[in-house]
């Protein structure tokens, strides 16, 4: 961390204070929406909003998947065990990872951002994230992941590549079977297998790693090399906050800086980092998704193709 951003320890110990109740109210809060949505297509909507609500059930998978983020870092409960047993069941094996394979991954992001150490930056370096190089082109992309074309490739490197569901803990190994026990006997008992695929695999698959994708970008990418840990902080629009950055996860810089502080509270921790001059001074903090960082990331790869041309030409 850069030494002067370093709040006093007192300010620090105070937003780091866990409360539990809101993690687990905020979990089931996206649930609640999900299930709504899931009803409210089966039974009250027309055929054709079917791909509305799979987009939304998609943002309420991400947004759970922020909570889970949280989890990670010891932020859901206080007491470890049940932090992690609660995460797996009502996040991360819905998700098909585990809190214990993310964590791995997520731990090496967060040490080695930006580096070949850093799992996120690897993943990152494939022609279909590296080669975007307008506006126009960040959204095909983002439009090939919604019509699933690299999802597969995807799914594959979470779960396996990057292990965030293999090579786990005898525990986890344990607490995942006896997962999947449950979970199919509730559908063979219910027959929900299609409620299943259309209602939380498709959604996965065809709006979930679009906004991953999206989201990953914005957090990384197409920032100056003048700039605090190459984070990004967006303040998102109203939308944008439903539909790409739930829970928070848009002060990213904030939580790389300090990440005892759990979700809910990282808003006062934003506040209290905007009162010092040089972070407001070097922190890239940027305004908007489809606005700003889009046009920060055109304006970033502009920059460097020049500089690249003048280079060979120099040469």
């Amino acid at each position: 961390m850069p030494a002067e951003v370093r709040l006093k320890s007192e300010a620090v110990q105070e937003l780091s204070k866990l409360k539990p109740y809101r993690g687990l109210f905020q979990v089931a809060f996206e649930w609640s929406i999900v299930f709504t949505l899931i009803l409210a297509q089966k039974f009250l909507l027309p055929i054709w909003t079917y791909p509305i609500t799979l987009l939304l059930i998609a943002t309420r998978q991400h947004a759970l998947g922020i909570l889970l983020h949280d989890a990670v870092h010891f932020l859901l409960l206080k007491n470890r065990r049940w932090n992690d047993l609660l995460a797996d069941w009502l996040v991360a094996f819905p998700l098909l990872i585990s809190t214990y394979g993310y964590r791995r991954e997520h731990f090496a992001h967060h040490k080695w951002t930006g580096s070949q150490q850093d799992p996120d930056w690897v993943r990152t370096q494939v022609p279909h994230y590296t080669q975007t190089k307008s506006s126009t082109q960040l959204f095909k992309k983002i439009a090939l992941y919604l019509a699933g074309v690299f999802s597969i490739r995807d799914t594959i490197e979470a779960l396996y590549t990057y292990k965030l569901s293999v090579d786990l803990s005898k525990a986890a190994n344990i607490s995942r079977l006896a997962f999947v026990a449950v979970v199919l006997g509730i559908f063979y008992h219910f027959n929900l297998w299609w409620d299943y695929l259309f209602y939380w695999f498709f959604p996965m698959f065809f709006g979930l790693f679009g906004l991953l994708y999206f989201r990953l970008k914005a957090e990384h990418e197409g920032i100056p090399a003048t700039k605090y840990l190459n984070t990004r902080t967006v303040i998102p629009s109203r939308l944008e906050k439903i539909l790409i950055s739930p829970n928070n996860v848009n002060y990213h810089l904030e939580h790389h800086l300090y990440p005892n502080v759990p979700f809910y509270r990282l808003p006062s921790l934003h506040s209290k980092l905007r009162e010092l001059d040089v972070f407001n001074k070097n922190a890239q903090i940027t305004q908007g998704y489809f606005s700003g960082f889009v046009r920060e990331l055109s304006s970033v790869t502009a920059s460097n193709s020049e500089s690249s041309t003048g280079l060979q030409k120099s040469e």
